[in-house]
């Protein structure tokens, strides 16, 4: 067994492991989150060190032109207190420029930037300061962000509920000799998306 084998096996038991609960609720699953899972596993490629998961876009979805003039709109805000604030418009485009150098964000190729692209969304984002952490500044993309009365989360599946039970995860750490952790933190900004 090689080592990407061993790797992958051992990813795939932890994921298991981690969403037993969600996978008993399999009997209760809609026909959209049968979509959602049926996009997301044929899809799903290791690409780079990353895993890249393709936007579950609902069938028939149309977009339009877009969002853009609504995603400007909301950029003004945000960019009017980055104006008038140096110490958060520099925190902010330090946590931009760490966000683009992880590969959490990339830049939109050209031909994507075509009228004719579609489905495409632009997501509003802003800075959100923990008051008990006021060093710490989190960007928060506004997937609920209303365009012509739909959003990116009206337009996507949602998929099934795959939270772990929490009463199951300390009672977890009983049943084998050795517990495993591991710091997550950045684990949902370094999964990629696919076009």
């Amino acid at each position: 067994m090689d080592k990407w084998d061993w790797g992958t096996g051992l990813v795939m038991r932890m994921y298991d492991a981690e969403f037993t609960d969600a996978q008993l609720l399999d009997q209760g699953i809609s026909v959209d989150d049968t979509e959602a899972i049926a996009i997301v596993e044929s899809g799903t490629m290791f690409v780079g060190g990353h895993f890249a998961v393709p936007v579950p876009w609902k069938k028939g979805v149309n977009t339009g032109m877009g969002n853009y003039a609504s995603a400007l709109s909301r950029l003004n805000s945000p960019k009017r207190r980055l104006i008038n604030d140096e110490s958060l418009r520099f925190r902010y485009a330090q946590t931009m420029k760490m966000t683009i150098e992880k590969g959490y964000a990339v830049s939109v190729p050209g031909e994507q930037l075509h009228c004719d692209f579609h489905p495409r969304w632009y997501l509003p984002h802003h800075a959100v300061l923990n008051t008990k952490k006021p060093e710490k500044l989190r960007t928060v993309l506004d997937c609920a962000a209303k365009h012509k009365v739909q959003s990116l989360n009206d337009i996507l599946y949602q998929g099934p509920y795959t939270t772990e039970n929490l009463v199951c995860i300390p009672l977890r750490f009983r049943k084998e000799r050795l517990a495993v952790t591991a710091d997550k933190r950045n684990v949902y900004a370094s999964e990629g998306a696919k076009t």
